[in-house]
């Protein structure tokens, strides 16, 4: 299994509730994971590093990661994750489950793990 994940995010999959969140300017379009370290694509083009907050919940159809980019000083964003089956779910079941588990998993989330 490889260590990469690419986690690409489906407004267009989601019901029209969040269709509108996750289409917005600033808004996260694809999360990386890659030697340890998650990026987020914003749907600028613009990717940087993140790190997730103690604050994100971590479930197994919807997840809500805050995430806050490692290099400013601006304020957290919240990524929506949702996987309720076909037609209502805006990521890859496999990608999302191995992203879970890294969050879960890695050392350096151990925040997250009691958050589950």
């Amino acid at each position: 299994m490889s260590n990469r994940i690419n986690l690409r995010l489906q407004p267009s999959a989601t019901q029209p509730s969040l269709r509108s969140i996750l289409r917005a300017v600033n808004s996260v379009t694809e999360l990386t994971l890659e030697q340890g370290q998650l990026h987020a694509r914003f749907a600028s083009g613009i990717c940087c590093p993140v790190f997730v907050a103690g604050e994100s919940r971590i479930g197994p159809r919807l997840t809500l990661l805050k995430i806050r980019a490692s290099d400013t000083r601006s304020g957290s964003r919240l990524v929506v994750l949702v996987n309720f089956g076909p037609g209502v779910r805006n990521v890859d079941p496999d990608e999302f489950r191995r992203l879970r588990m890294w969050l879960r998993l890695s050392p350096n989330n151990h925040s997250l793990a009691s958050n589950t």
